[in-house]
């Protein structure tokens, strides 16, 4: 990898005023304001090192040539070495002199010959052991040592797809061979179909081309290496067939039949979302088309579009109106719960009990529970799975510098309460068939644009506070926890965080949280719902 490559520019963030006039944009990303690594320590700095115990790793004391000053004063002063004679020369100088006494020389020569005789006794032993027969219990012990072989497992478990690691993708799988410079050549390389997507909610931005200030070689260099990877995943290396990514015409043809998506959470999901409005543009489109006007948390969906060859040859089931069916929604909510139904928790739990405010100025877009319940289970929506996710917006800011151990229990509260009321929506006789995932969240990379060139082999774990990131993979123990203790089988975790936080090369160009769509990232969420989930 040349020097070049591993020593990039810094981006520039949102670096003009004319970014607006190439894309529409009331913001870059809602949340770019604190996604970006600060520069000086947050509210968090003052407890992180009480707070790593919560996470499990927390680091144990340890001693080292670099902890101990050669030079400290209270180390023991050197022994200066006695001139007198110790025993061991003492002893080896008495039995040098007894060797030479007539007595000395005689037990020396005894010891010589029985030492010969015991070897010659054991050398015709080994031999009249080796003549015999070997007992037949051996051959039993053998048997009865043989190892089982393994199993392999039969379900490809969101845990162990994560468990995998990216490999790069051949030349012939990409469609061109660098160097590229354009989006439509950007867009090629990341296998969408076309050289636009359907959704205008800041696509430009969201599939990382260089504009301005970054419409460099080195950054469109970078934005190849970007997605000339793929997921290979744990279940292929557990012995589990891999399946082919779905083309976006077995996509489409998988939400018409089976039922559509519908994704609950923040930015993250509504990358998601646009990586899909990408992938499907052939066939789809996306509403609403953002004007100024647009409210930013507006729920956006995918609807087919008649005007594709494809889907004037379809056979719709029935049920499914072209018009009003959605294939893919992403409806805002970044707390799982409202506001209103937070505060709901913390007063039965009594959670907060100081006299400030419970919410604090940090911007998050919340909805009540009953309203996207009440849209999964409409029958004319055709909602096969919902798609949960949230953690990354219960921060300081959002709670008023409150200790992070107790945001940890407001948000444990929090998914429990939004486990039973998801329990008793599958409950519903329009649930039938319908299942709900909640998807881990991914945390950011601190001062990723140093490492545009890296991907790691094993996560690692954020020391220093940036917002709330390190706590994230807390966040998602509690959620794995408190699903597994539901023991619902329609109501599961998707554990598919991994992959992402072996990407700091993969962050958009305007801060070190959100993904590049085209990288791999959102697309192999995409392979493990349609696949396994």
């Amino acid at each position: 990898m040349s020097s070049a490559q591993g020593n990039l520019p810094r981006p520039a963030w949102n670096s003009t005023p004319e970014a607006s006039r190439e894309e529409l944009g009331p913001a870059e990303l809602e949340e770019v304001s604190w996604a970006m690594s600060p520069t000086t320590p947050n509210s968090y700095l003052k407890e992180h090192e009480e707070n790593k115990s919560l996470l499990g790793t927390n680091n144990q004391s340890r001693s080292s040539l670099h902890d101990v000053s050669l030079d400290h004063a209270d180390l023991p002063s050197q022994r200066t070495p006695s001139k007198k004679p110790g025993f061991l020369k003492r002893w080896a100088a008495g039995w040098n002199h007894f060797k030479k006494t007539p007595h000395g020389r005689i037990f020396v020569l005894s010891t010589k010959t029985i030492a010969g005789l015991l070897f010659i006794f054991l050398l015709f032993k080994e031999i009249f052991n080796l003549s015999s027969p070997p007992p037949s219990r051996s051959i039993k012990t053998e048997v009865a040592v043989a190892s089982a072989p393994t199993a392999i497992p039969n379900t490809c478990t969101s845990k162990l797809w994560s468990n995998g690691r990216w490999e790069r993708r051949n030349a012939t799988s990409m469609g061109l061979a660098p160097p590229i410079r354009t989006q439509a050549q950007a867009m090629k390389i990341s296998n969408f179909p076309t050289d636009s997507c359907a959704s205008n909610r800041l696509p430009l931005t969201n599939t990382a081309i260089p504009r301005m200030e970054n419409n460099t070689a080195e950054f469109w260099d970078w934005r190849y290496r970007v997605s000339s990877y793929h997921w290979r995943s744990g279940c292929e290396a557990a012995g589990i067939p891999a399946k082919p990514h779905p083309t976006p015409e077995q996509l489409v043809h998988t939400l018409v039949n089976d039922g559509g998506w519908l994704f609950i959470g923040d930015s993250l999901s509504a990358q998601w979302f646009m990586s899909l409005s990408c992938y499907l543009a052939p066939y789809i489109y996306a509403v609403p088309y953002f004007t100024p006007a647009t409210p930013w948390n507006a729920t956006q969906h995918l609807y087919l579009n008649n005007a594709s060859h494809l889907v004037q040859n379809m056979d719709l089931p029935a049920g499914f109106d072209i018009n009003t069916t959605p294939l893919v929604s992403i409806l805002r909510s970044g707390l799982l719960l409202s506001k209103p139904e937070i505060k709901e928790v913390i007063e039965k739990y009594e959670l907060i009990k100081d006299d400030k405010p419970m919410f604090g100025p940090e911007k998050v877009f919340d909805m009540h529970t009953s309203e996207y319940t009440a849209a999964f289970l409409n029958p004319k929506l055709r909602y096969s799975k919902m798609i949960a996710s949230s953690g990354a917006h219960y921060t300081a800011m959002l709670f008023q510098d409150r200790p992070f151990h107790q945001i940890a229990e407001i948000f444990h509260h929090n998914f429990e309460r939004w486990a039973d009321i998801m329990t008793r929506v599958l409950q519903d006789p329009r649930a039938n068939g319908k299942k709900i995932l909640y998807r881990t969240a991914t945390a950011g990379h601190d001062k990723c644009f140093l490492q545009r060139d890296t991907i790691y082999r094993e996560e690692k774990i954020l020391e220093t506070p940036v917002w709330n990131w390190q706590y994230i993979p807390l966040f998602n123990k509690i959620a794995d926890s408190v699903l597994t203790a539901r023991n619902q089988p329609r109501l599961e975790l998707m554990a598919i965080e991994r992959p992402a936080m072996l990407r700091p090369d993969a962050h958009l160009l305007i801060d070190c949280l959100h993904f590049t769509v085209g990288s791999g990232v959102f697309e192999g969420w995409t392979d493990f719902l349609y696949n396994y989930a």
